[in-house]
């Protein structure tokens, strides 16, 4: 009986951890009432991956929960965004 509980608790933080690990890419688009959204860098400081914006301020990135987007551009002040279960879980953010 002890061996079957402890197989089982071992399965059961094994999957916990598995979990944590997701990836998923997250969609978005950045706004501005009076700047040019094209060209924005969009980095995932976490995985060391980058995206630019395209013509219309879109984006999509690689993150998993925790992770930490920043976003810069000449034209604009940079901002970091931490990638919270919120986040995670949203199909779309928008980023002004």
């Amino acid at each position: 009986m002890r061996i079957f509980l402890a197989c089982t608790a071992f399965f059961l933080v094994l999957s916990v951890c598995a979990q944590d690990g997701e990836s998923k890419v997250l969609t978005g688009k950045v706004t501005s009432d009076d700047e040019d959204v094209v060209g924005v860098v969009v980095q995932n400081i976490s995985s060391e991956q980058a995206v630019i914006t395209d013509f219309e301020g879109k984006f999509a990135i690689e993150v998993q929960l925790n992770d930490t987007l920043v976003f810069s551009a000449v034209q604009y002040v940079k901002k970091t965004l931490p990638i919270t279960e919120v986040l995670y879980h949203a199909n779309y953010i928008e980023v002004p």
